[in-house]
């Protein structure tokens, strides 16, 4: 890309930030990542567009060895980098990680400075630092607490006076117990770990039987919560899941139109539950409770409870002998008597009524016989009697007569 179109995009950047953009939304609107936005946005807040333009056009001037041995030192006492940039109006944060790397290996040789040089350089003021990302509380407030906790109070009295959350004084306690500092200075900053170091970390508690506060010591981990969180994975997954590569994230479509048309949204809550828990692997689960129409709450909980008995499992085989043996004939109300008097057993009407109804025991009823003609109905016509049973005749074709048969099948009247 040409010095001019970065130059640029970087005066856009500094414009969108003005505006009330945040560093992130300005970053995408001129197509740069995170940590270019991030990086841009403390040069705009150190020296203004000027020195972001001043930087993005290459001309960076060199750094005295007095700044460089200042950065270093900051650094080494936990301050994160992008502050150091911002307070020594750096031009990167790259050199920023380089310097404290060549100053442990070769010395002040390592940034170009000589013993003289670091006397001087020691002797200047060191400027005021933002404080880390990991710092909630000011410095007066850790000074009050120390002081309280110093004078023979508990963690509780020295949360009040100090003004700090109860979790936060609980750890500050033990802290200063141990004979460690909570000054600001000795805060660092957030630190990362290797897959090996936290697979390393939980095994030795899980396994190895050491205890956590010599894990922390042993392997340098900072956080109580940290060792915690790998112990409960360990317990979990076991070595997989510290495995440095995360295996991708299996892809879940969205069920198509169709795949629920003929749902029957009268259905019991328990099949809707276990027809979302069988495509949730492959489709998201919230578009699985829209689409049959189940609360997420109410999905959750029926997944949660334990499944639920059948009170009337030892009398379902019973019922189903009994209706067989009486070949299918007893209504609910003689099976019933035939449970009580046969097997002792004792329930209600509609208990029977619904087991018969769920066990598919349906007995066969004799319909009645309907009545096709009443005689004295107001609309019957009777027709007039030609033949008055005089059966004679003297030659074919002059009387004919028929008749008519009637046959009942599943209580509806056919004729013929």
């Amino acid at each position: 890309m040409k010095v001019a179109e970065v130059t640029a995009k970087k005066v856009e950047f500094a414009r969108l930030l003005a505006v009330g953009l945040t560093v992130l939304e300005a970053g995408r609107a001129v197509g740069i990542g995170a940590t270019s936005s991030r990086r841009w946005a403390a040069l705009v807040r150190s020296g203004g567009v000027e020195r972001l333009v001043l930087v993005s056009a290459g001309d960076r001037p060199a750094v005295p060895f007095a700044l460089k041995w200042q950065a270093v030192k900051a650094v080494n006492a936990g301050h994160s980098q992008t502050s150091v940039m911002e307070a020594l109006r750096l031009p990167s944060e790259t050199s920023i990680r380089n310097w404290p790397r060549a100053v442990a290996e070769y010395g002040a040789a390592g940034i170009g400075g000589t013993e003289s040089a670091v006397t001087a350089a020691d002797l200047l003021p060191m400027p005021s630092f933002r404080a880390p990302a990991n710092v909630r509380h000011s410095e007066e407030a850790r000074r009050v607490f120390a002081a309280v906790v110093a004078a023979g109070d508990g963690y509780e009295t020295a949360s009040k006076q100090a003004g700090v959350p109860m979790s936060t004084a609980w750890a500050w306690y033990h802290r200063l117990r141990r004979g460690e500092s909570i000054s600001l200075a000795a805060v660092a900053p957030t630190k990362s770990y290797t897959a090996e170091l936290k697979l390393a970390a939980a095994r030795a508690v899980v396994d190895d039987g050491m205890t956590r506060a010599e894990a922390l010591a042993h392997f340098g981990v900072r956080s109580h919560a940290s060792l915690g969180a790998w112990m409960q994975a360990y317990r979990r997954h076991g070595a997989s899941a510290f495995d440095s590569v995360s295996p991708a994230p299996a892809t879940r479509s969205s069920p198509s139109d169709d795949l629920f048309a003929q749902l029957d949204p009268a259905l019991p809550i328990d099949v809707k539950v276990q027809m979302v828990t069988a495509l949730a692997d492959r489709h998201p689960v919230r578009v699985l409770l829209r689409t049959v129409k189940l609360a997420p709450s109410t999905y959750y909980y029926r997944r949660s409870r334990p499944p639920k008995t059948d009170r009337y499992a030892q009398i379902r085989p019973l019922l189903r002998s009994s209706f067989h043996r009486a070949y299918r004939a007893y209504g609910y109300r003689g099976l019933r008597l035939e449970l009580r008097h046969e097997h002792g057993v004792r329930i209600s009407g509609k208990t029977t009524r619904r087991l018969m109804r769920e066990e598919s025991c349906r007995c066969l009823v004799r319909r009645r016989k309907p009545r096709t003609t009443r005689p004295d109905a107001p609309e019957n016509v009777f027709a007039p009697n030609l033949l008055r049973r005089d059966w004679s005749t003297t030659t074919t074709g002059q009387k004919w007569v028929t008749d008519v048969t009637q046959f009942s099948i599943n209580g509806q009247l056919l004729f013929l």
